[in-house]
């Protein structure tokens, strides 16, 4: 299994140190890593089994009666005994190797996750700025396009007194313009603080009628007043 992770590791590493990787959550290998992942817990489980089998058959040997010479037997059971340790420490430094191995995997697959949303936050950041840049762009033209809207429209008259001179004058229109866009853009503004509101409560229907109640008590609490 470190043969077949290592490479994994390394290209990790190398997506790591590099800067001008592009798309890099369709390069990762979190499919291998995973795979690998597996392998080891399976593996793990089988060196825990063979770990207690040694160790339950360890238990029991000498505890039953043997035929023969006791030179011969005390000499097979301490082969058998030493043997049985062999293999348990061989089995106990497999599985250290892959408790370490499993370490390695878990920080590969953090220090994947962790490039993947590094690179969506730059993402995000050139977006941010891009809108920023198109925002700027806009406030540089807003007053030009609102003074050239307003020339261009009807809500002035201009008339020639005589030869020389012209008299510019207000239309109806111009009254009736900011009657209906002042109210519209308070209305969207409320529309727009509402919406923020809603969106970032954590329960914005029990808020509405705690508003709610609150208000009906105190218009109650009033008109009691006012009626005492």
């Amino acid at each position: 299994m470190n043969n077949v992770f290592g490479p994994l590791e390394h290209l990790m590493l190398e997506y790591a140190n590099s800067k001008n990787i592009r798309k890099i959550s369709s390069k990762i290998p979190f499919a291998a890593m995973h795979n690998c992942a597996k392998h080891i817990i399976h593996i793990a489980e089988a060196i825990e089994s063979c770990i207690m089998l040694v160790e339950a058959t360890a238990q029991y040997v000498g505890n039953h009666e043997h035929v023969g010479r006791p030179m011969a037997r005390d000499f097979v059971q301490k082969q058998l005994w030493e043997t049985l340790q062999y293999r348990r420490s061989l089995f106990r430094s497999s599985q250290l190797r892959l408790g370490s191995l499993q370490k390695r995997i878990d920080n590969a697959i953090t220090l994947s996750f962790h490039l993947v949303t590094q690179q969506d936050s730059m993402v995000m950041i050139q977006d941010s700025n891009s809108m920023k840049v198109i925002a700027a762009i806009t406030m540089i033209f807003l007053p030009t396009t609102g003074v050239a809207t307003i020339i261009g429209s009807q809500l002035f008259l201009s008339k020639q007194s005589d030869g020389e001179t012209w008299d510019v004058f207000l239309t109806p229109l111009f009254w009736t313009m900011w009657w209906i866009s002042i109210p519209l853009t308070i209305f969207v503004v409320l529309l727009a603080i509402v919406w923020h509101w809603w969106t970032h409560s954590e329960s914005p229907a029990g808020e509405v009628m705690q508003v709610v109640k609150r208000a009906a008590t105190f218009s109650a609490s009033n008109r009691n007043k006012i009626e005492g």
